[in-house]
C-alpha cells in the first residue's frame, strides 16, 4: 500500500513533465541553413555545393593530426562521398602553431583568389615538414605557388598585403 504513495506522484510528475515539455519544444526552423551559410561564408567548397551533408575540417597546415587526416583519410572521403556528390567539404583555418601556420593560411587564401585553393591546400599537406620545424617560409610558399601554377606576381602581391 505504501508503494502507491510513491508511484502515483511519479506518474503524475511524468505526465505533467510530458505535457509541459511538448508545449515548450519548438518545431525546428530553418536556422540550420543560417548557421551553414555563416559557416561556409568565404569558404571554398570541395564537391557539390548542394549536397545535403557538409563536412568541415578545422585545420592547421603544420598540425600532425591534420596532416595524418589529409594523408590517410581525406582521399577516401573524396573518392567515396565528395566526387559522387553526396557530401561537400570545407576547410577552415585554425592556425594553432604560431606565425608560420598563419603565413600558410594566408598563402592558401591568396591561392583561393586565383581559384586554386584546393590545389594549393593539397600542395601544403603533400609537402608537410612537421610542426614548427621551419618548413613554412615565404620562399617555400612561393615555390608551392609556382608548382600549383599560380600567377606568382598576383600571389606575391597578395602575400605582401596579407
Amino acid at each position: 500500500m505504501k508503494i502507491y504513495f510513491l508511484v502515483i506522484p511519479i506518474i503524475i510528475g511524468i505526465a505533467f513533465g510530458a505535457v509541459f515539455t511538448t508545449n515548450l519544444v519548438e518545431t525546428p526552423t530553418n536556422s540550420m541553413s543560417l548557421n551553414k551559410e555563416n559557416l561556409l561564408d568565404g569558404s571554398t567548397i570541395l564537391g557539390n555545393p548542394n549536397a545535403k551533408i557538409t563536412v568541415v575540417e578545422f585545420g592547421d597546415y603544420q598540425c600532425t593530426f591534420c596532416y595524418k587526416f589529409h594523408k590517410d583519410v581525406m582521399k577516401n572521403i573524396n573518392e567515396k562521398y565528395i566526387k559522387p556528390g553526396d557530401v561537400n567539404f570545407v576547410y577552415k583555418d585554425f592556425p594553432l602553431n604560431g606565425k608560420a601556420s598563419i603565413l600558410a593560411s594566408e598563402a592558401s587564401y591568396c591561392a583561393q583568389q586565383q581559384n586554386r585553393f584546393w590545389i594549393y591546400h593539397d600542395m601544403l599537406y603533400d609537402n608537410w615538414g612537421g610542426e614548427n620545424t621551419g618548413w613554412i617560409t615565404q620562399e617555400a610558399l612561393s615555390t608551392f605557388a609556382k608548382e600549383s601554377e599560380l600567377n606568382l606576381e598576383k600571389f606575391n602581391s597578395c602575400m605582401k598585403n596579407s
